[in-house]
């Protein structure tokens, strides 16, 4: 399952526009009769640590693994 968080805060839930009230509830009924639940999450850089931790706390709850998607940066190594 995926989570995308915009920078003006608008959460989508594989692809479907989600209210941050109805967030948690979403989850919970997509990852309904898994084993080893996850959330790949795509956070866009400009939000703060607390919307991230809101997340986390939303996926610890629901015994969901979460992962946090990044994209590389273009340092030369």
């Amino acid at each position: 399952m995926q989570l995308a968080v915009t920078n003006d805060r608008k959460y989508f839930v594989d692809n479907k526009e989600v209210n941050l009230g109805d967030l948690e509830s979403v989850i919970a009924e997509k990852i309904k009769g898994q084993t080893e639940p996850s959330l790949v999450m795509h956070l866009d850089k400009d939000l703060s640590i607390q919307d991230e931790v809101d997340i986390l706390q939303i996926c610890d709850r629901l015994k969901c693994k979460p992962i946090l998607a990044t994209k590389p940066t273009n340092s030369a190594k």
